[in-house]
């Protein structure tokens, strides 16, 4: 967490969002796509590394 106002996490953000949206679907399902979407840019980019690590640990050396 942050101390300034102006740097809060994005869920943060998103819930503050979500709140002011109030029971329209649309707008809380427009703010969570554009909430995950660097997070799954992040994994397309460095998939070959993540899933080759995750199959290294597995492996007696």
């Amino acid at each position: 967490m942050t101390k300034t106002p102006e740097w809060r996490p994005i869920a943060l953000g998103l819930y503050k969002f979500v709140q002011e949206a109030g029971q329209q679907i649309h707008l809380m399902m427009a703010g969570a796509v554009i909430t995950i979407i660097p997070i799954l840019l992040l994994y397309f980019i460095t998939q070959k590394q993540f899933t080759e690590s995750i199959a290294r640990s597995g492996l007696k050396g």
